[in-house]
């Protein structure tokens, strides 16, 4: 790294740390307090509290960096520009786009970073928060408060090719009523078929009731008689809070996850399809916003001579109100069928990436 760069970069890190820390504690904050009359009417304990935002965290985190980012660059920018080291650097014939490099460079990383981490580390957490919330700890078992809730066509898609269904998940007695498991090939085929009139959860292990299996090729032909039982023990790797999640969100899988649920339900759910492939783009460009945010907000403070901190923290919180802004009108509008998958994810990105080679072109 040249000299130029290592000081424009000087004290970035230390922002960045700051940016992110005060955003995440800015979150739990306002999440507590939306959440305290809950907690504190259902008699939730302070260790099932804790797990709760330990394992919200990373999500939050996840979704913070671009903002995180954004702030501590244009924070950087405007202390250099208020000593007049901007202006230094144009006179000597260092370009807006030659200053911004190092920055762009990070954030390229710290896409490619944060990627990663959506792909490991947050699907879990976001699984564990969600399983806490609806009414389970993370062994599994119901709290309380939630025994009474049934949950409706509850449909679960796991990684090895297999699709359950059940008519209503009842979570009193950790029952699945009228359920149908259907095993595919890895061409999508159907391989076999199971339909039982119930299952149930008990020592951490599922017991299907009148039970009927059938067995078929490629053509989806029977191929012997089918089989009947009247129970059936089975180790599924699906466990009760799958279900819960599964059935309230789609945004809680990793990208195998989503490739593979799209790969079972291509044949047969269309609009899941169109939705599986939205949350797949949507997360893969929200990682990159954080070079998109930058390619704006840095021409911008580089343009404005003498500019302080708190301009600079102004222009980056605008700046990112407008890309969320313009992110959820384009994700409706192709969750309403009018713009492709791919189209509602990225472009946001692809009206800031234009704007910014526009913005650091006009520098010049």
């Amino acid at each position: 790294m040249r000299i130029i760069d290592r000081h424009l970069v000087k004290g970035f890190t230390g922002s960045f740390i700051f940016s992110c820390a005060f955003f995440v504690l800015l979150f739990v904050i306002v999440d507590s307090f939306n959440n305290l009359n809950e907690f504190l009417r259902e008699g939730v304990h302070f260790g099932l509290m804790v797990s709760y935002y330990v394992n919200l965290v990373p999500v939050a985190a996840a979704q913070i960096v671009p903002a995180g980012m954004l702030v501590s660059a244009l924070y950087t920018l405007s202390g250099l520009n208020r000593n007049h080291e901007i202006t230094a650097l144009r006179v000597s014939g260092v370009s807006a786009f030659q200053i911004l490099c190092p920055y762009l460079l990070i954030s390229v990383v710290l896409s490619i970073g944060l990627f990663l981490f959506n792909e490991t580390v947050v699907p879990e957490s976001a699984v564990k928060s969600k399983i806490i919330m609806r009414g389970f700890d993370l062994n599994n078992k119901v709290n309380d408060r939630d025994k009474a809730q049934s949950f409706q066509n509850v449909t679960y898609h796991s990684a090895n090719n297999r699709m359950l269904y059940a008519r209503e998940y009842q979570v009193s007695n950790n029952t699945l009523y009228d359920v149908i498991i259907l095993q595919d090939n890895p061409d999508y085929t159907v391989k076999s078929k199971l339909t039982a009139k119930k299952a149930r959860f008990e020592n951490n292990r599922w017991i299907f009731y009148n039970v009927i299996e059938y067995q078929m090729n490629a053509q989806g032909n029977l191929i012997k008689e089918p089989l009947f039982s009247e129970t059936l023990p089975l180790d599924l790797d699906e466990k009760l809070g799958d279900f819960i999640v599964e059935s309230s969100d789609l945004g809680l899988m990793n990208t195998k996850k989503i490739l593979t649920a799209i790969g079972n339900s291509k044949d047969s759910n269309k609009k899941r399809v169109h939705e599986l492939w939205l949350d797949l783009h949507h997360k893969i460009a929200l990682c990159f916003a954080t070079v998109f945010l930058l390619l704006v907000g840095g021409p911008i403070a580089i343009k404005i001579q003498r500019s302080n901190v708190i301009i600079g923290i102004g222009i980056s919180f605008a700046i990112i109100a407008l890309y969320y802004s313009l992110e959820s009108i384009f994700l409706a509008i192709s969750k309403g069928g009018r713009l492709p998958s791919y189209v509602g994810a990225w472009l946001a990105n692809l009206l800031f990436a234009l704007y910014g080679t526009y913005l650091i072109q006009k520098s010049k």
